[in-house]
């Protein structure tokens, strides 16, 4: 059920989507699980079911299609995990569990033939299969038998053996069949028989859409093994010979007997049922894998990472193309931006997937022999498509005009200026080694690396396909790229390259951030700057505790903005990234965060040579675990955003109060307004606005501005001396301007109750008010 894993926020409630509706049965046990103590089982309104607690102020709502809590859990990540496994263990049906489980298992096989851990990746391709198959007859009982789960009396799937294969091979003739609700036991048996399952679960299935890849692992497997083509005119009887040689044989021979048995049934008959004979060998071949992976010393000699990497494909294939729920999605796991979705090749657009990445553990193969001048940044890929072939792979790239050939790998070279040149290296098992040499001088190498190896096997595919005129269809999934030292750089250089790659991660941790954060505000970025409304936001991400100006990378602004406008201009967001500081305790946490604002401003200030009062700056303190799941997960952290919606108040307030009034500083608190109300300043900014506005009508400047301090006031009792005056001031600052002098007299007197400090400075808006009256009376 992807959706329950992501809850959305609707009118400030946390609601958890079904994918598809319940019935009455899981609706009463939800009702159960979340509101126990309630007595009526049925719905409150319409199809709603209901329950309101008054003491907490608290209500859940439960209906066919979702259930939801209110108020809010957005805050409480541990909350609506919790929730979120309560309602899962209930809603989520066998079927959909297995298919999670068998695609789980598919991912992490991937992983695995990346890192080259065959048994590991034999294991998790079985039991992928293995978890299909069972979701596959959960699947085909609810929907088609109409059993609910709780209703299925039958035991677990058993394995794809060679023994009941050739036990069941009699009875699979002719066998598809749709089962009812009588006789599915005694048709798939109690311990379910999986080879008669396949015939059921495929009925009225299109089968032709497994059938090329299987077609072409049994041809990849018969000329490995036994160095047949399945399309030899003679094949038949190749088959027929080898099995009768494995007749006195017991275990591999038994094993292979049955492979080829199956694969002779495939051969004899001409019509959609015997794909699944194919599929009888995949399967049978595959669990041989799995035992053999568990038990064997020499597993790794009796396969390769090429067969495995087939499987996977055929895998896919199946899970792709089964409808047990949506098609398969590998969108959680890490890939290339989503914005490079595109190559320009000779001026010719050409649109494309990018590979898959995940992250696995690999390293730098010591075949291949390359001396770095410094650090190296690589990736390693591999191709799962069975179509395979190095030989037409190496006559393209010797015939790539930007490739050179340098013996054990190749150079592709940049077209564009100041980029560095691409190694690349492929094996026969379909391995790809692609890497940077002294990659600490390039900016955020591992997504550069990416991107120009994804851009090179687009350009790979468009230049075999001029050459052979034939399309170059690749499968292939890469490692997130790494980095490798060089093993005779000195520990000195070690630390410069470390310290210039850290460098680099920052900056580029920055521009992320920069863009999630002017993207979630309706702004841009530019030369370093998060421009919203016209108000220019340094972001620094700070990573040590001396906070200074090398530290918060103002370098780059001095040959930007700084040097045409006026340091007032800028704001600055400053985002202190420790996890010693890491605490639940708010009032510690909040005087930290003054510490290093305090800290941050010293140095701004130092920097600019202007006194702190001349610019603004709020600081934010977040985890590294924090950062990473920002970056990995393009979101903006709940403490990062609060202290971005601070500073764009304080500064427009600041200019309001210079009477600097834009209708952009409106758009901005209006956006600010939109997300959050939690912090009523906000409003009483907006409030300051129109009652500053002379553009404006004046009932609309003393109707809005009211409301809205009117409305921040009933907020709470937090900071409401200072609204208070904010609010007489602004008001008796706006009748003044509207010439109502005697309510402006009014309401400054006002403002002076509720601020001791200011009396002086009003007393002397006061005395001026009463010399303009006393001007305007004698011009009367």
């Amino acid at each position: 059920m992807k959706r329950i894993l992501h809850p959305e926020e609707v009118n400030h409630t946390t609601r958890f989507i079904f994918d598809n509706e319940i019935n009455a049965n899981t609706l009463e046990r939800l009702i159960t699980e979340f509101a126990p103590l309630k007595k009526s089982k049925k719905p409150n309104v319409g199809n709603t079911f209901k329950y309101i607690d008054i003491v907490s102020k608290s209500s859940i709502e439960i209906t066919e299609k979702y259930i939801s809590f209110f108020p809010s859990l957005a805050q409480d990540n541990q909350k609506i995990e919790e929730t979120r496994e309560r309602i899962y263990r209930i809603v989520a049906r066998k079927n959909e569990v297995y298919f999670k489980t068998a695609l789980d298992n598919h991912q992490l096989a991937l992983i695995s033939l990346i890192s080259g851990d065959l048994r590991s990746g034999a294991n998790l391709l079985y039991y992928s299969l293995h978890k299909f198959f069972s979701s596959a007859m959960y699947e085909y009982l609810n929907n088609i038998v109409d059993i609910s789960d709780e209703q299925i009396l039958v035991e677990e799937l058993r394995h794809f053996g060679s023994r009941i294969y050739m036990r069941s091979l009699d009875s699979l003739n002719g066998l598809i069949t749709q089962l009812t609700n009588e006789d599915y036991i005694d048709t798939i048996e109690k311990r379910v028989n999986p080879y008669v399952l396949s015939r059921v679960i495929y009925d009225n299935k299109n089968l032709s859409l497994i059938e090329n890849d299987l077609v072409q692992y049994i041809n990849y497997l018969l000329l490995k093994k036994w160095e047949f083509n399945l399309f030899d005119a003679d094949i038949k009887h190749k088959i027929s010979h080898t099995i009768s040689n494995y007749s006195s044989q017991g275990g591999d021979g038994e094993i292979d007997t049955a492979i080829l048995t199956a694969i002779q049934k495939y051969l004899e008959k001409d019509d959609t049922e015997n794909i699944l004979f194919l599929l009888d060998a995949f399967a049978i071949r595959l669990y041989w894998l799995r035992q053999t992976a568990d038990y064997e010393y020499d597993f790794e000699v009796k396969t390769s990472n090429r067969e495995l990497c087939i499987i996977a494909s055929c895998l896919e294939t199946m899970l792709n193309n089964f409808n047990i729920q949506e098609p398969f999605d590998l969108d959680q796991y890490f890939l290339m931006n989503d914005n490079e979705n595109s190559i320009d090749t000779e001026n010719e657009e050409i649109k494309y997937e990018p590979i898959k990445c995940y992250d696995a553990e690999t390293k730098f193969p010591d075949e291949i022999e390359f001396q770095s001048s410094g650090y190296i940044t690589f990736l390693t890929a591999i191709h799962l498509e069975p179509e395979y072939n190095k030989t037409f792979i190496i006559k393209t790239l010797n015939l790539y005009e930007n490739i050179r050939n340098d013996g054990s790998y190749f150079i592709l070279s940049s077209t564009k200026s100041g980029q560095n040149d691409i190694h690349l290296h492929i094996n026969s098992e379909g391995r790809w080694y692609a890497w940077i040499d002294n990659s600490s001088k390039v900016i955020n190498s591992r997504t550069y690396l990416l991107q120009q190896f994804n851009y090179f096997l687009i350009g790979l595919a468009k230049r075999y396909q001029e050459l052979f005129g034939q399309d170059l269809n690749f499968n292939i999934i890469s490692s997130a790229p790494k980095e490798k030292k060089s093993e005779d750089e000195s520990r000195f250089l070690q630390i410069v390259h470390t310290k210039e790659a850290l460098d680099l991660e920052i900056i580029n941790a920055q521009n992320k951030i920069s863009n999630l954060l002017a993207l979630k505000y309706g702004g841009y970025t530019e030369k370093n700057l998060i421009i919203i409304d016209n108000l220019k936001i340094v972001l620094n991400i700070l990573v040590n505790d001396n906070f200074s100006p090398i530290s918060m990378g103002y370098d780059s602004l001095l040959d930007s903005y700084i040097l045409d406008s006026a340091p007032q201009d800028f704001i600055f967001l400053n985002v202190f990234i420790s996890d010693v500081y890491s605490t639940d305790n708010l009032n510690k946490l909040s005087n930290i965060i003054q510490f290093v604002n305090h800290e941050v401003s010293n140095n701004i200030a130092t920097w600019l040579n202007i006194s702190k009062d001349k610019f603004l700056s709020v600081a934010s303190v977040l985890t590294s675990k924090e950062l990473d799941y920002m970056l990995d997960n393009a979101s903006v952290h709940t403490n990062l955003e609060e202290s971005l919606i601070t500073l764009l108040n304080d500064t427009i307030y600041f200019k309001l109060r210079n009477n600097d009034i834009k209708n952009s500083y409106k758009d901005t608190l209006e956006k600010i307004i939109e997300r959050t109300c939690r912090e009523k300043y906000f409003l009483a900014t907006l409030g300051m606005w129109y009652f500053r506005n002379e553009a404006l009508s004046t009932y609309e400047r003393f109707r809005k501005g009211s409301d809205l301090y009117t409305e921040a006031l009933k907020l709470g009792q937090k900071y409401t001396l200072q609204l208070e005056y904010n609010y007489n001031y602004e008001l008796g600052n706006c009748c003044r301007a509207c010439n109502y002098l005697e309510s402006a007299i009014y309401y400054f007197n006002e403002a002076k109750k509720f601020n001791e400090e200011v009396e002086t400075e009003i007393n002397q808006i006061i005395n001026d008010i009463l010399i303009q009256i006393e001007k305007n009376t004698a011009l009367v």
